[in-house]
């Protein structure tokens, strides 16, 4: 049945973390819809000036489809492309999908009927679907039969705080993609810093994604995944791809040093005793603070996309006995820059794991700076909405395409 126009308003109403005017806009002339939509937002401005932008938006795009500038189903492929073009905090997991059919029409499309997803793939057709879960799917993407993209909203709007404003309710998307290709499952969500919720499964990450992992468990056929193991040693490999080549023109440089290195070695050995401390030799102590200062004369473009790090210095079994060394530069420099990442380096090569880098890395897609975690048992990628990176002059907004490109990058290093 035909929505009206206040029943669209009404639910449109619940994406208004997503209406940014200049994001719209963008999207609108991506699917070549609505180019009347600057003329229609004055208007509306000239009825609502008080309102939040976001509700302006929302009025305006309501107002292209009286207008029958725009249609219910272009309404659906807009909100679905400003939802994908946002949800860039993702836990990835190992997808084992020998039980799932897709290799043709016949089986994608038994495939969505079985897992329940809508057959009106349209997202404000089903935002009021009943649900026994905390889950409903409101449509699907399907790219080839490499991925099946799911998009999930929570079954009720959540309250979202807004300091010295009246609280708004919201829609919760969660993006999932079955990535067939990759082997791997992602699971998309959107920060819960401003939700207002006493419920774990609606105000933490941690909450949200085991919520969200069982609701998946629940599909026929089943989909079957696993934690990324040994995140921390993958970590290890991506700094060791960006940084290892930096390190080593140091370390040429270092070559004729090394005779008076092992002399002060040997000196050393012999007032005090050799080091002890398992796996770091003196010697190694000694050459990373060598390699600290010649880093100094490294020139710019010899340096690394690595501007953040973290890892720990374990000792003895326990869990939790450990030193942890945190870098990160401010001004976006690579670690590799600073005194702090060389003086450390023998430990870091020694524990061989990491436990968070921040990057920034110029893909085919255009530069992006993002995070990598070591959290809920798995890897967590986040590309970075915003950034005070210092050249204005590159577009650092995260997008879809960028998202693939980390992604792809990363798995490479995947255990």
């Amino acid at each position: 049945m035909k929505k009206s126009s206040n029943e669209i308003f009404s639910d449109l109403k619940l994406f208004y973390p997503y209406l940014r005017k200049g994001l719209v806009m963008q999207k609108l002339a991506f699917i070549k819809k609505y180019p009347q939509f600057n003329d229609c937002y004055s208007h509306v401005l000239t009825q609502s000036d008080d309102e939040d932008r976001a509700i302006k938006v929302a009025k305006t795009l309501v107002k292209g489809i009286e207008e029958g500038f725009l249609t219910e189903m272009d309404l659906d492929e807009l909100l679905f492309l400003l939802i994908e073009d946002t949800l860039f905090n993702s836990y990835l997991y190992k997808l084992q999908p020998d039980n799932i059919m897709c290799s043709n029409e016949t089986d994608l499309n038994q495939l969505l009927r079985n897992w329940g997803v809508p057959s009106d793939n349209k997202i404000l057709s089903n935002v009021n679907n009943e649900a026994e879960s905390d889950s409903v799917i409101c449509g699907y993407r399907r790219y080839d039969f490499d991925c099946i993209r799911l998009l999930l909203l929570d079954k009720n709007p959540v309250k979202i705080y807004r300091q010295d404003d009246d609280d708004l309710y919201a829609a919760y998307p969660t993006i999932i993609d079955v990535d067939f290709r990759r082997n791997l499952l992602h699971i998309r969500i959107k920060d819960v810093d401003l939700i207002e919720s006493n419920s774990k499964e609606v105000s933490t990450f941690k909450g949200r994604i085991e919520n969200t992992l069982n609701f998946l468990y629940g599909f026929e056929p089943k989909i079957h995944c696993k934690e990324i193991d040994n995140v921390r040693k993958s970590l290890f490999l991506i700094e060791e791809n960006l940084l290892k080549g930096q390190r080593e023109k140091a370390q040429q440089k270092s070559a004729d040093f090394q005779p008076e290195i092992d002399a002060f070695v040997g000196k050393i050995h012999k007032e005090f005793g050799p080091v002890h401390e398992e796996g770091i030799t003196s010697k190694e102590h000694i050459s990373t603070s060598v390699l600290c200062i010649i880093s100094k004369s490294l020139d710019t473009n010899e340096q690394g996309d690595i501007v953040g790090i973290k890892f720990r210095n374990k000792h003895g079994e326990g869990k939790e006995n450990y030193a942890e060394v945190s870098i990160i530069e401010k001004d976006y420099k690579c670690i590799s820059t600073d005194e702090l990442y060389w003086i450390n380096l023998s430990v870091l090569l020694n524990q061989q794991e990491i436990e968070f880098l921040k990057i920034g890395k110029l893909f085919n897609a255009g530069f992006v700076i993002f995070n990598l975690t070591a959290s809920l048992n798995t890897i967590n990628i986040r590309l970075m909405q915003r950034s005070s990176h210092p050249d204005n002059e590159l577009e650092r907004q995260p997008t879809d395409h960028k998202y693939d490109e980390v992604v792809e990058f990363v798995n490479k290093f995947l255990k």
